[in-house]
């Protein structure tokens, strides 16, 4: 098989890159890639449904980091191992490979979960969890077993020569010249007796097997004693076993009852809910034992899926949406799916929330939910005359006068254009502070 295409630089090496955080939080920017999420949802969108593009930086940023690896294994790399990335993913898992910090050894992980670093720990320690696999001297070793100059023919102390198979029969002639072991008699009465021996000992292990069976095992203790109770009387120690039936346990555990004491009662830990119970921080009671709520279920509480949020920051915090129109997974988010059925927030982009009608007669015909334009109140006016030069119009009515608003003062060019349609804004609307609507998802 030949080698692919091979890279010989990462990606945008020498170009304006971001680093790529692993995991989402509130403070990044809304369109900021991570390891843990990769382009947010908002980066899906079209800019004209509120939607933000991507950072070219974070693409570089993304495709350096993953060329930089394969660039490392393409040159003939091998991976080290690495504390901080131990960290990041809990542990190596087994059947990892890494190479020594010197690069003369190569250890295989044992166990999942490992971080014990084979370069700076105890020999206990690393043997535990890591298994070598290779050294930069085995080849070397294995090729002096091959060595015609490292076999011997002789016997000796060396530790890396081996002896020729010559050598090795030589030595063994030496040591017993061949005789008539299978027919010499004398050998034959000597091995009868041996036998018979043999066989001696192995009946009395026999008969000892067989009174050990009769016997009961350490498990069975005292399960012979026809009268238990007469036995504890007769050794005194009636008082003793009643006070080791009520005594409580040192090693923890949840004792139901009552608990009696003359004195204090201490101990190192203990947490009293007044009046009721006590516990230990060894054995804490679930929300449920307590009649009480979990986070989760006090947030929902506190505030309510769907519900929107005036937000100080313009960056939304993890577990909540922008209530800019965007649309949202139903089947991620059931419960925000109950609040908006068509899988879309709303948009509260520069907008005031107003109250629902709910029949009040206020503002008919609203359906919870919808959006209403803006609108300025008719403005009642009356004909006017006034005296000529007269900076105050004392007289209203006359139908040949211009129009002003009842009560007012109204300067001698006035129109009646200039007084109805005085504003200097596109929209009528009360004093206000900008906010960004967010709302839960989940």
């Amino acid at each position: 098989m030949k080698n692919p295409n091979l890279i010989p630089t990462p990606f945008a090496q020498d170009g304006q890159r971001d680093d790529i955080p692993a995991t989402h939080t509130s403070e990044l920017a809304n369109q900021k890639a991570t390891w843990d999420v990769g382009f947010p949802p908002i980066t899906m969108l079209p800019v004209t449904a509120g939607g933000l593009p991507p950072s070219g930086r974070d693409f570089n940023g993304v495709l350096n980091q993953i060329s930089e690896n394969i660039v490392h294994l393409s040159k003939g790399g091998k991976f080290k191992f690495s504390t901080k990335y131990t960290e990041q993913i809990g542990g190596y898992p087994k059947g990892a490979i890494l190479q020594s910090d010197d690069e003369s050894k190569e250890y295989q992980s044992l166990i999942d979960n490992n971080k014990i670093n084979f370069n700076i720990d105890t020999p206990d320690h690393i043997d535990t969890a890591w298994k070598l696999v290779n050294t930069s001297s085995l080849i070397d070793n294995l090729n002096k077993k091959f060595n015609k100059s490292d076999v011997s023919q002789a016997t000796g102390q060396s530790t890396i020569q081996v002896m020729s198979q010559k050598a090795v029969t030589d030595a063994i002639n030496n040591k017993q010249d061949k005789g008539d072991y299978a027919t010499n008699a004398q050998l034959n009465t000597v091995s009868s007796e041996l036998n018979k021996s043999i066989n001696a000992a192995n009946t009395s292990a026999t008969n000892a097997n067989n009174n050990a069976n009769t016997r009961l095992s350490k498990s069975q203790n005292g399960a012979d004693i026809p009268d238990k109770n007469a036995f504890v009387k007769n050794l005194g120690l009636v008082e003793t076993v009643n006070k080791a039936n009520n005594a409580y346990p040192k090693s923890g555990g949840i004792v139901n009852g009552y608990v009696d004491a003359t004195g204090y009662i201490s101990g190192k830990g203990v947490y009293e809910a007044p009046g009721i119970r006590v516990y230990s921080s060894i054995n804490k009671p679930s929300p449920g034992e307590l009649g009480a709520y979990t986070i989760t279920e006090s947030n929902s509480l506190i505030v309510p899926v769907g519900v929107p949020l005036p937000y100080p920051h313009r960056y939304t915090p993890q577990g909540y949406l922008t209530c800019n129109g965007q649309t949202f997974d139903k089947s991620l988010y059931p419960k925000l799916a109950e609040a908006y059925p068509a899988g879309r927030v709303p948009d509260l982009r520069g907008e005031f929330i107003r109250g629902w009608d709910d029949s009040r007669g206020v503002d008919p015909g609203r359906v919870c939910g919808t959006w209403q334009g803006d609108s300025t109140k008719r403005i009642q006016l009356a004909a006017g005359y006034g005296n000529e030069n007269s900076y105050l119009w004392t007289y209203q009515g006359a139908p040949s006068g211009y129009k002003y608003p009842l009560g007012r003062d109204a300067i001698g060019n006035a129109t009646d254009t200039s007084i109805a349609n005085n504003t200097s804004g596109h929209e009528t609307r009360p004093r206000n502070i900008a906010f960004n609507y967010i709302v839960r998802a989940a």
